[in-house]
């Protein structure tokens, strides 16, 4: 999915302004090119441009010059465009005899941003790290508990899926 991205470029030329650009790396952030580039003048002054973007990583920056050519760069910025939701690739039900401690790894990949943080429904009976261990807070009676686990990455998209613990007699 593409998304519009506006950026603005802010400068400052004692000298008077003359020209400001836009550099952008592509979305793999590498490639670092000149995307968008505007005449202007002043003394200080900002432009902006809207940039058709798909997902990925991107570093950008501007780049100014005065009426005598000298050249300023802004600090480089990056933006990361994600739109795509972590999978689980470690999960399933668990079960244990009672009086058993609870202690399992729940794993997702998030080829955008990076996981972020696991979350459970269940916080009386269970807890979850952020980085995705489960285990009980308390003692479990012998039953089924069914939690649901979130887990979510670092622009804020999420998933969650359907999870039973079973607590048997011991045989």
């Amino acid at each position: 999915d593409a998304e519009t991205v506006t950026f603005n470029c802010s400068y400052s030329a004692y000298a008077g302004a003359q020209n400001v650009s836009l550099y952008i790396t592509n979305s793999s952030n590498d490639a670092f090119a000149e995307n968008q580039s505007e005449s202007v003048n002043g003394s200080s002054g900002s432009s902006s441009w809207d940039v058709v973007l798909s997902a990925g990583n991107y570093t950008w920056g501007c780049l100014s010059y005065d009426i005598l050519n000298a050249s300023d760069w802004s600090s480089n910025r990056s933006v990361i465009l994600d739109t795509s939701a972590p999978v689980f690739s470690t999960f399933a039900n668990q079960s244990l005899a009672i009086g058993n401690a609870l202690s399992y790894t729940v794993e997702a990949n998030d080829t955008g941003s990076g996981v972020d943080c696991y979350t459970v429904n269940d916080t009386t009976n269970f807890q979850m790290s952020c980085a995705g261990l489960l285990q009980n807070n308390t003692v479990l009676a012998i039953g089924s508990y069914d939690l649901t686990i979130t887990v979510n990455d670092s622009v804020g998209n999420s998933v969650s899926s359907e999870m039973f613990v079973n607590i048997t007699a011991v045989p």
